[in-house]
């Protein structure tokens, strides 16, 4: 019988959160080292990696990781992590097969310098990469099954460290910079994985015991799972990670840097946040009944608008000091914050809503994914014809902020509850945003105003409004 660690699961949180601030704390701290080792384009290309490996590992294990917290026994949910590794493996070798045919018959000298290179550095790291990412996730899923959050977070602590310690080794050792920063990250993987080997060792837990009848018994128990990758994870992660091997493609590595450093400075530090949060609420009320689950789903993503908020007040107070910050190098990252950082938060916002209309009419979610997987595509094409690169940003974002709101009122329509999710929206945006618009109008001084405001904002609604919006949603 396999122990399960019984610990409290806010305790749990507690460590897990601790850890993943410590991780992204140092991610920010060690920028400035980052960005004068390294140039926009060399994060532009090292971002098309980035998009590329998000969008294929959804197929790394078909989504059965889903399923792992879900058996009743331990003893269940180990044999089907090693039906997900059987499948990893074999999704692995099709993904090198298909890097040695792109290779070899692609006819690469026919594509542009920027997408020529792209497309090597796709096929050179991309299938060890997926490997060790897959096996990142499936291992990170049996330890919160085991109740070992506290050495989750620990882990990616060490991953993070790691990763930004050979990226700044190989950067000053004149090795390229896309394949330091993708080799950095490749490494930093490894080390990830085999900390967490070292954990299950630490924890005595037999997990290399393995019945292979009982493995194909619980893939096929969980089967449904990999019948919605398409409409679900695919569609979602092409329209939240395609945008930069978009802008480079089209518009050269430079701007796809910029727009990825946007992402790392605000939406990345808080999206890891809510979503390790998320991972927990996840495992701790896998067996509960769906609703439950699902009104602590959508709170998680309301609280993350209202954490974003802050660090967006910060980063557009001083986004005038970023240049002096980062290096000279980075001058026109300031054009894109603030547009970047509104259509974050109104997405941030706009999930509360959306997760209680996507689990009661589940099936919906796949024009929503079809929608923000066609925008980016056909926004940023448009945009090669007749724009510029930040104007086809300005664009893009503006296009996502009135589609999220669209959608709000057609699920509010939808629901019957359109009162409810126009509440959500206008209660969110329009306090926030008095606190934030300012800042892109008036001086600097303003800062410690917004930031005051922005507190006692958050204690008011964490004392009053989280209760009250909590109470109508519920009804949905």
């Amino acid at each position: 019988m396999i122990s399960e660690k019984k610990t409290n699961w806010v305790t749990q949180a507690i460590g897990l959160t601790s850890f993943t601030y410590l991780s992204q704390a140092l991610s920010i701290l060690l920028l400035p080292l980052i960005t004068r080792t390294f140039t926009p384009e060399d994060f532009g290309f090292y971002a098309a990696f980035t998009s590329v490996l998000a969008i294929t590992s959804v197929f790394s294990t078909w989504r059965y990781y889903l399923a792992i917290a879900l058996p009743p026994r331990n003893e269940d949910s180990r044999d089907l992590i090693w039906g997900c590794f059987g499948i990893l493996v074999a999704m692995t070798i099709v993904m090198a097969t298909l890097a040695l045919v792109v290779q070899r018959f692609g006819m690469l000298s026919e594509l542009s310098a920027t997408n020529r290179k792209i497309m090597e550095l796709t096929c050179n790291y991309l299938p060890v990469s997926f490997l060790l990412t897959g096996t990142s996730i499936l291992f990170t899923s049996w330890s919160m099954r085991l109740g070992n959050s506290i050495d989750v977070g620990v882990i990616r602590f060490i991953q993070v460290l790691a990763t930004i310690l050979i990226q700044l080794s190989l950067g000053r050792s004149n090795v390229d910079g896309p394949a330091a920063l993708i080799a950095g990250m490749v490494l930093g993987q490894l080390a990830g994985v085999v900390a967490h080997y070292i954990s299950f060792k630490r924890y005595a837990v037999n997990f290399f015991c393995v019945d292979a009848d009982n493995a194909v018994l619980q893939l096929r128990n969980y089967s449904y799972l990999p019948a919605t990758i398409v409409q679900t994870e695919f569609f979602n992660a092409v329209g939240k990670k395609a945008l930069p091997v978009i802008l480079a493609s089209f518009f050269g590595a430079q701007i796809a840097g910029l727009w990825y450093f946007c992402n790392s400075i605000l939406g990345n530090p808080i999206g890891v946040i809510t979503g390790t949060i998320w991972q927990i609420a996840h495992n701790k009320l896998a067996r509960e009944e769906h609703s439950k689950r699902n009104h602590a789903i959508a709170l998680i993503h309301n609280f993350s608008s209202y954490l974003l908020a802050l660090p967006i007040v910060i980063v557009i107070g001083f986004r005038e000091y970023l240049p002096d910050i980062l290096g000279e190098k980075w001058t026109e990252l300031p054009l894109l914050i603030p547009m970047y950082a509104l259509m974050l938060f109104v997405n941030s916002v706009s999930n509360t809503s959306s997760y209680f209309v996507l689990y009661k009419k589940y099936k919906q979610e796949g024009y929503y994914n079809v929608l923000l997987t066609v925008l980016p595509l056909v926004i940023v094409y448009l945009g090669s014809q007749y724009l510029d690169g930040f104007t086809s940003v300005y664009v893009y974002c503006a296009v996502t902020i009135f589609l999220y709101f669209g959608l709000n009122i057609y699920w509010g329509i939808s629901t019957q509850n359109l009162v409810a999710f126009i509440s959500n929206l206008t209660v969110s945006l329009c306090l926030n945003f008095a606190v934030m618009i300012p800042l892109i109008y008036l001086s600097n001084a303003s800062l410690f105003f917004s930031m005051l405001m922005m507190v006692i904002y958050l204690i008011i609604y964490t004392k009053y409004i989280l209760k009250v919006r909590f109470n109508v949603l519920r009804g949905i």
